[in-house]
């Protein structure tokens, strides 16, 4: 993950200190390991991830995941209950019942629920919510760059 997130920065002749002064939203998939360890990088980049998901749904926390909010999340995991739970708790979230997270405003994206998991209307709703970037957060590789009118794909991260 962050070398992934190394390349993509140096792609726009970034380092890890320009970051810390940029806030990125940042839409993610998925709530297991896997998401849980992104979600823990991007805020050690200074970035500010907003969404996770499950089978059933996706979550939005407005204010943004912190560590503590991820110790709640995978508390919540263990216990084997529903993102929902965490909606019920947090004031300013939100708990969106059979919907993918792909529609909520950010400026990256890291689907890491499933391998494959963006279709072209996922790309779509992406690009119309302003992201410009979508890394896949599951160990395949792929990085997308959305510029406008066009999509640049590039394998091998």
């Amino acid at each position: 993950m962050a070398s992934k997130m190394k390349k993509v920065l140096s792609l726009f002749g970034l380092q890890k200190k320009d970051v810390l002064s940029m806030v990125l939203g940042c839409a993610v998939s998925g709530s297991g390991k896997i998401t849980m360890l992104v979600l823990e990088k991007l805020i050690g980049y200074g970035a500010l991830p907003i969404t996770v998901s499950d089978s059933k749904g996706y979550l939005v926390d407005e204010d943004g995941f912190d560590y503590m909010k991820i110790s709640f999340l995978r508390d919540i995991k263990a216990q084997k209950r529903n993102l929902r739970d965490y909606s019920k708790t947090c004031a300013r979230s939100k708990y969106y019942d059979e919907a993918k997270p792909w529609s909520v405003r950010g400026d990256v994206a890291f689907p890491c629920g499933y391998q494959n998991e963006i279709d072209q209307s996922d790309a779509i709703s992406l690009v119309n919510s302003g992201c410009r970037i979508l890394v896949q957060g599951l160990d395949v590789g792929l990085l997308w760059i959305f510029v406008p009118q066009r999509v640049v794909v590039s394998r091998g991260l």
